[in-house]
């Protein structure tokens, strides 16, 4: 029974995903809530026209862009100038996302953050095109969602109006390309997106200081990074602190494992000297 279940599971999995493929091909866009600049065709099922009242926050974005305005400059002027985010205008039509803005200050009808907006200036939405396939999951058994490798992302060009022309897009591209720091290593942070900030719950962001006499790495607020000593503290952490920390509470946390575990015998339990020096060779390979 268990075998016919999956065989069934993988079947109409596969078939629910050719026939969205069928749809995206047919240039259908099927999404719950249109990307800023645009609605949905009240005429046409999974077709968008250009929203004429926030279009011009689209136009903006990357005019500023366009002139060399990176992410956190065009952040900090939306903000100045009250310009509304998605979700706002998303509450305003629709009054969905009311949980966001219940009992907040009026300033986060204009709260954009860096990451929306590098986002959205690589959309090609915004040339007309719709990219689906981005993200899927691991399996039919397993829905925990994933970001694809670009090669297998499926990019239909003419879906909808444009907002934006192609060269405008493509010249903000360049601007972002230039903008990207080089990397030194491809290393992976071992702590990448598991930092928070305890006060407002931001991820904290990891960068190097290489102006210091001895450089050195550290993790600090997003949140104050981006908006400044009325949202949130300068939370600030060394690498060099973090990591023995971690590794040190890892090491005590596997030796009350070790201890605690019924084995079964003597002989099936492991060395907890080999345990302890395989996790310390592990862990200082990210070192």
């Amino acid at each position: 029974m268990n075998i016919f279940n999956e065989t069934y599971a993988r079947t109409t999995s596969e078939k629910v995903k050719m026939a969205f493929k069928a749809k995206y091909g047919n240039g259908e866009r099927i999404c719950v809530y249109a990307p800023l600049g645009y609605l949905k065709d009240p005429e046409r099922p999974n077709h968008l026209i250009i929203d004429p009242d926030t279009k011009w926050i689209i136009e903006k974005m990357f005019d500023m862009a366009a002139h060399g305005a990176g992410a956190a400059k065009i952040q900090r002027q939306f903000a100045a100038e009250q310009v509304p985010t998605p979700s706002w205008v998303n509450f305003q039509r629709d009054e969905t996302f009311a949980h966001i803005f219940q009992g907040q200050p009026e300033a986060k009808r204009y709260q954009w953050t860096i990451a929306q907006i590098k986002q959205m200036l690589s959309d090609e939405t915004y040339i007309g095109n719709t990219v689906h396939n981005r993200q899927g999951t691991i399996s039919f058994k397993n829905k925990k969602s994933i970001r694809r490798p670009k090669d297998e992302w499926m990019i239909v060009e003419g879906t909808q109006e444009p907002i934006i022309s192609k060269d405008v897009f493509d010249l903000v591209q360049q601007q972002i390309k230039r903008r990207k720091r080089p990397q030194s290593n491809e290393a992976v942070q071992i702590f990448a997106g598991l930092v928070r900030c305890a006060d407002c719950g931001w991820s904290m962001r990891f960068a190097t200081n290489r102006t210091a006499k001895n450089p050195y790495s550290y993790f600090s607020c997003t949140k104050y990074t981006q908006e400044g000593k009325t949202a949130c503290s300068i939370h600030y952490i060394r690498y060099d602190v973090l990591y023995p920390y971690v590794l040190s509470r890892l090491l005590s946390y596997c030796r009350q494992i070790i201890r605690n575990f019924p084995w079964g015998s003597p002989v099936s339990a492991p060395s907890t000297r080999g345990v302890m020096a395989a996790l310390t060779a592990w862990a200082s390979s990210w070192w």
